[in-house]
């Protein structure tokens, strides 16, 4: 284990990894890079959806 950073498995399954990100939040953005960290070390890809006001606008 990294310092201070748990280790993750790979992911096994057809599930989705998805993603909404409150596109009228100013601070949306500071969850997206760990979030990309998160999917590269599970090695899963993400399914980006935008929402607002914490209502889903798209669906994966």
């Amino acid at each position: 284990m990294s310092a201070g950073r748990p280790e993750f498995a790979a992911l096994r399954g057809d599930a989705r990894f998805a993603v909404y990100v409150d596109l009228e939040s100013p601070y949306a953005y500071l969850a997206i890079e760990p979030t990309r960290d998160m999917a590269r070390a599970l090695g899963v890809d993400v399914d980006w959806g935008e929402s607002a006001i914490g209502i889903p606008l798209t669906r994966p």
